[in-house]
């Protein structure tokens, strides 16, 4: 049986919920991308908001190909340990 939603003009409330929940993420990994050191942060926008190829985002930098890898990998350490520490303080503040 099809859902009845009174309102079709307007999205229905999983919709809503489901684009609240994706802005609320983009503005967390900005505002993470934001906190990291200034090459890594560099080198993590132009590889994934401007789409360069690690080749392109080295020659932007003035840097090799591998040290690009390893801001890169630096980079997502530093951001998955933000992430988890975040999600450790939530935590620890519901309880």
């Amino acid at each position: 049986m099809e859902e009845f939603f009174p309102f079709p003009e307007v999205a229905s409330p999983e919709i809503l919920i489901d684009e609240i929940i994706e802005r609320d993420a983009a503005a967390m990994v900005a505002e993470l991308v934001a906190s990291l050191p200034e090459r890594q942060r560099v080198a993590i926008k132009l590889e994934y908001y401007d789409g360069l190829s690690r080749s392109q985002v080295g020659a932007a930098m003035a840097i090799s190909t591998e040290a690009v890898g390893r801001l890169h990998a630096r980079a997502m350490d530093n951001l998955w340990l933000a992430l988890l520490a975040r999600s450790i303080k939530r935590t620890s503040d519901i309880l």
